[in-house]
């Protein structure tokens, strides 16, 4: 639960990044509606990077799917592994009471 948690987070700030800076600059940049203060470059660096934080937040998305994946892998061996020892167990205890 906490990887999705996490997860959805983190695409939660890709979707905010991208409205919110990408779009908003792209109209901008179609647009030609520069400011004042910024920039045709600026604008552009600033769409840029946000496209680069995208990236990077994503890749946190894959990074964190992929550990819940290996988590649950590991803890279904584990399961596995003491059930079968349980068994084994079982098994000697079994075994012992026969031959007394």
């Amino acid at each position: 639960m906490l990887f999705d948690g996490a997860s959805l987070v983190l695409y939660m700030i890709a979707l905010v990044m991208y409205g919110t800076n990408v779009v908003k600059g792209m109209r901008i940049i179609a647009g030609g509606d520069y400011g004042e203060e910024v920039g045709r470059v600026d604008t552009l660096r600033v769409v840029a990077a946000s496209q680069v934080i995208i990236a990077l937040v994503l890749v946190g998305v894959l990074v964190l799917q992929s550990g819940q994946w290996y988590a649950e892998k590991k803890e279904e061996q584990e399961v596995r592994g003491l059930e079968l020892k349980e068994e084994r167990e079982r098994e000697e205890r079994r075994g012992g009471k026969k031959k007394n």
